[in-house]
Protein backbone atom coordinates (compact mmCIF):
# COMPACT_ATOMS: atom_id res chain seq x y z
CA UNK A 1 0.00 0.00 0.00
CA UNK A 2 0.84 3.22 -0.91
CA UNK A 3 -0.33 6.96 0.59
CA UNK A 4 0.68 10.20 -1.06
CA UNK A 5 -0.23 13.63 -0.54
CA UNK A 6 -1.05 17.16 -1.66
CA UNK A 7 -2.47 20.72 -0.36
CA UNK A 8 -4.84 22.12 -2.55
CA UNK A 9 -5.97 25.85 -0.91
CA UNK A 10 -6.53 24.71 2.68
CA UNK A 11 -7.66 20.80 1.73
CA UNK A 12 -5.43 17.80 2.21
CA UNK A 13 -6.25 15.07 -0.34
CA UNK A 14 -4.86 12.17 0.60
CA UNK A 15 -4.36 9.27 -2.10
CA UNK A 16 -4.23 5.60 -1.04
CA UNK A 17 -2.97 2.67 -3.71
CA UNK A 18 -3.68 -0.65 -2.29
CA UNK A 19 -5.88 -2.36 0.20
CA UNK A 20 -7.21 -1.57 3.83
CA UNK A 21 -7.06 -4.82 5.26
CA UNK A 22 -4.95 -6.06 7.61
CA UNK A 23 -2.49 -4.26 10.49
CA UNK A 24 0.24 -2.76 9.00
CA UNK A 25 -1.93 -1.70 6.23
CA UNK A 26 -4.54 0.70 8.07
CA UNK A 27 -2.11 1.83 10.92
CA UNK A 28 0.46 3.38 8.25
CA UNK A 29 -2.75 4.98 6.53
CA UNK A 30 -3.96 6.26 10.08
CA UNK A 31 -0.75 7.71 11.43
CA UNK A 32 -0.23 9.58 8.59
CA UNK A 33 -3.44 11.34 8.52
CA UNK A 34 -3.40 12.06 12.24
CA UNK A 35 -0.10 13.92 11.35
CA UNK A 36 -2.06 16.39 9.19
CA UNK A 37 -4.50 17.21 11.94
CA UNK A 38 -1.07 17.73 14.11
CA UNK A 39 0.26 19.94 10.95
CA UNK A 40 -3.09 21.70 11.22
CA UNK A 41 -5.00 20.86 8.61
CA UNK A 42 -8.72 20.93 9.15
CA UNK A 43 -10.01 19.31 5.81
CA UNK A 44 -9.78 16.19 4.64
CA UNK A 45 -10.28 14.46 1.37
CA UNK A 46 -9.93 10.52 1.17
CA UNK A 47 -9.55 9.57 -2.57
CA UNK A 48 -9.82 5.92 -2.68
CA UNK A 49 -10.02 5.61 -6.46
CA UNK A 50 -7.23 2.74 -6.33
CA UNK A 51 -8.17 1.21 -3.41
CA UNK A 52 -10.18 -2.02 -4.80
CA UNK A 53 -10.35 -4.32 -0.99
CA UNK A 54 -11.52 -3.09 2.00
CA UNK A 55 -12.05 -5.14 5.14
CA UNK A 56 -13.09 -4.67 8.93
CA UNK A 57 -9.90 -3.18 9.70
CA UNK A 58 -9.91 -0.42 6.62
CA UNK A 59 -13.28 0.18 8.04
CA UNK A 60 -12.33 1.24 11.41
CA UNK A 61 -10.09 3.13 10.01
CA UNK A 62 -11.89 5.09 7.78
CA UNK A 63 -14.14 5.92 11.33
CA UNK A 64 -11.64 7.21 13.00
CA UNK A 65 -9.98 9.06 10.51
CA UNK A 66 -13.72 10.61 10.85
CA UNK A 67 -13.85 11.75 14.34
CA UNK A 68 -9.97 12.86 14.01
CA UNK A 69 -10.74 15.39 11.60
CA UNK A 70 -14.55 15.86 13.04
CA UNK A 71 -13.18 15.78 16.81
CA UNK A 72 -10.56 18.99 16.07
CA UNK A 73 -13.25 20.74 14.38
CA UNK A 74 -12.87 19.49 10.43
CA UNK A 75 -14.58 17.49 8.15
CA UNK A 76 -12.99 14.27 6.11
CA UNK A 77 -15.00 13.40 2.79
CA UNK A 78 -14.24 10.32 1.01
CA UNK A 79 -13.77 10.24 -3.12
CA UNK A 80 -13.61 8.04 -5.80
CA UNK A 81 -14.99 4.98 -4.23
CA UNK A 82 -14.97 1.95 -6.14
CA UNK A 83 -17.93 -0.22 -6.99
CA UNK A 84 -16.65 -2.84 -4.56
CA UNK A 85 -15.70 -0.40 -1.71
CA UNK A 86 -19.36 1.38 -2.13
CA UNK A 87 -21.03 -1.81 -1.70
CA UNK A 88 -19.52 -2.57 1.67
CA UNK A 89 -20.23 1.06 3.02
CA UNK A 90 -23.78 0.11 1.77
CA UNK A 91 -24.26 -2.78 3.24
CA UNK A 92 -22.53 -1.57 6.93
CA UNK A 93 -24.76 1.47 6.29
CA UNK A 94 -21.75 3.67 6.41
CA UNK A 95 -22.82 5.48 3.46
CA UNK A 96 -24.97 7.24 5.81
CA UNK A 97 -22.09 8.79 7.94
CA UNK A 98 -19.76 9.81 4.72
CA UNK A 99 -20.14 12.73 2.71
CA UNK A 100 -18.87 10.64 -0.63
CA UNK A 101 -18.27 12.73 -4.52
CA UNK A 102 -17.37 10.79 -7.48
CA UNK A 103 -13.93 12.51 -7.71
CA UNK A 104 -11.24 13.90 -5.63
CA UNK A 105 -11.96 17.58 -7.30
CA UNK A 106 -15.50 17.41 -6.59
CA UNK A 107 -14.82 16.79 -3.11
CA UNK A 108 -12.29 19.49 -2.77
CA UNK A 109 -14.66 21.88 -4.46
CA UNK A 110 -17.31 20.91 -1.89
CA UNK A 111 -15.46 22.94 0.92
CA UNK A 112 -15.61 26.54 -0.61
Amino acid sequence: MAVDSKVIEDVIVVNIHGNLMGWSETNECHEKIKSFISAGYKNLVLNLTHVHRVNSMGLGMLMACYHLFRNAGGHMKIAGVTEKVNSLLIMTNLITIFEMYHNADLAVQSFQ
